[in-house]
């Protein structure tokens, strides 16, 4: 069998402009893709943040509470951080939203359909703020008071002249 001088064996098929376009629309979206995947990833370089305590280790506080089906509820830390915290929620079928988060408590919603309450456990970690400050109002000082026995006024000395 024999081919002509200025044509391609029939297994190989000249480059046309369709195939060259189609190798580059099928580059084009798998690099999209790649992209996609890894935005969806939150993938970062750099601007990690992270704030040291002077002992080294993060001030933790943990608890749990009650939430009925559908309810929201604030949780106020006993002592607040001074920055917003790494907190931790957990309920036994994951039914449990964070809604809102602040150095000094957080809330929460029960999103789930059911009849019964869910019991959320919680833990945060970060830099200890101030303590709350006391409750107690101190009472404002009394003004002075006038004295009711003045003092006597002084007596007159005798003036004499030097002669």
């Amino acid at each position: 069998m024999s081919f002509p001088s200025n044509s391609a064996p029939p297994h190989r098929k000249p480059w046309t402009a369709s195939a060259i376009r189609f190798r580059i629309a099928a580059t084009l979206a798998a690099v999209a893709f790649v992209l996609i995947v890894l935005g969806c990833m939150s993938f970062s370089i750099g601007g990690k943040t992270v704030i040291r305590t002077p002992d080294g280790n993060p001030f933790e506080q943990s608890g749990a509470i009650e939430l009925r089906p559908g309810a929201e509820q604030d949780v106020y830390y006993a002592i607040p951080y001074a920055l917003t915290p790494n907190l931790e929620i957990d309920s036994t079928f994951d039914d449990v939203d964070l809604v809102d988060q602040h150095p000094d408590h957080f809330r929460v919603r029960n999103t789930s359909n059911g009849l019964l309450s869910r019991t959320v456990e919680w833990k945060a970690r970060g830099v200890k703020g101030l303590p709350p400050a006391p409750n107690s109002v101190v009472p404002p000082q009394p003004a002075p008071v006038a004295p009711s026995n003045p003092p006597p006024p002084p007596a007159p000395v005798p003036y004499t002249p030097d002669h």
